[in-house]
């Protein structure tokens, strides 16, 4: 690397792939067949790439390497609050006893016990064919349409209407089976095949 060039510019240059038909047509394998990819030293350094001023290399690869300081440090937090997630949903709902680990100030009455009847209405829904339902979610068809299907997790596309009232929950079956519940806490219940 010559002393002008910013070695993170070509790092990063490297990262765009743009590079990648050209090392392609140079790669061979290694002689001991280890899964290692070679590239004669020679070949290497005859590829050509555009480089910009040092002074411009420089300001590439710093904002650059401050996204990535950012993305890290995204990505941190992300794992912290996921498993303080984790923690909470094993220490905020109730036990046996009726009393979970931790509470909010204030609150210390023992959790009443019901069924799952006395607190979901569940119902059928509206049944939506696929050709009424779009693709891709926009503004338009904003709402998602689940069926029992097994492709895409179930949802089978997004719809373009919004139906009054709310459903605290969904469930997704087939007629032969019903391995999975789906919790959808904003939008009305709507499926796309027979339950």
């Amino acid at each position: 690397m010559k002393t002008e060039n910013n070695p993170y510019y070509v790092e990063y240059y490297f990262a765009t792939k743009k590079l990648d038909r050209e090392l392609a047509r140079l790669v061979t394998s290694g002689a001991r067949m280890d899964g290692l990819l070679n590239i004669n030293k020679k070949d290497f350094f005859k590829i050509k790439f555009e480089v910009p001023t040092p002074v411009e290399q420089s300001l590439i690869s710093t904002i650059l390497q401050k996204l990535d300081q950012t993305i890290t440090l995204h990505e941190e937090k992300k794992r912290q609050l996921e498993r303080l997630k984790s923690a909470l949903l094993q220490k905020m709902f109730a036990y046996k006893s009726g009393y979970p680990a931790i509470r909010f100030e204030g609150f210390s009455d023992e959790w009443e016990q019901c069924k799952v009847k006395d607190i979901f209405k569940i119902t059928r829904g509206k049944v939506l064919a696929a050709t009424e339902t779009s693709e891709e979610k926009s503004d338009i068809s904003p709402f998602p349409v689940y069926s029992s299907q097994t492709k895409n997790n179930g949802l089978m596309g997004y719809y373009n209407a919004n139906f009054p009232g709310f459903y605290n929950s969904s469930h997704t079956a087939d007629r032969f089976s019903a391995s999975r519940i789906s919790f959808m806490h904003d939008f009305p219940e709507m499926r796309g095949s027979q339950l």
